[in-house]
């Protein structure tokens, strides 16, 4: 059973994610700012204990695993979706959605050929901290959006 359940772990949780924080940032009358840059340190953080744990501990693996899924996909349907529309307004958030999804999709291609020669060449550890870093920095980035506004406020 484990086996067949680990790859449905990371979209699982990740899904329970996106719903909490789009839920949370509703209840927050569309703030978005501050549930991106909690859910990125949280993830900054989940991201660290995943690269720490032994391979041999495969539930705490799974554990961690869950957690950067939640930690994740929040703040990418936050971006994606909700995002696009605050600031994209009536007339762009298609074309905002649009930005946001394509510069997503450049970052897999390069990330699938990039990892994979940084993980061939330098290992996993070397991996990790490129990853963690990465999450770093979208994290200072997040916190740069805590009080930016939508130019329409939802109704809370």
């Amino acid at each position: 059973m484990q086996p067949a359940l680990t790859p449905a772990i990371f979209p699982l949780f990740g899904s329970a994610g996106s719903i909490t924080a789009g839920w949370v940032s509703d209840r927050m009358a569309a703030c978005r700012g501050p549930v991106l840059a909690i859910t990125s340190v949280l993830l900054t953080g989940s991201v660290y204990l995943f690269s720490r744990i032994p391979g041999s501990e495969l539930v705490w693996l799974m554990v961690a695993l869950a957690l950067v899924g939640f930690t994740l996909y929040g703040p990418y349907s936050l971006m994606a979706g909700t995002v696009a529309m605050d600031f994209g307004g009536q007339h762009a958030s298609a074309t905002a959605s649009g930005i946001i999804d394509a510069v997503g999709a450049v970052g897999v291609i390069l990330t699938g050929v990039g990892m994979g020669y940084l993980i061939d060449t330098h290992g996993w550890t070397q991996a990790f901290n490129i990853i963690i870093s990465m999450s770093v920095f979208s994290m200072f980035l997040n916190f740069a959006l805590w009080n930016l506004e939508p130019r329409q406020r939802a109704v809370p």
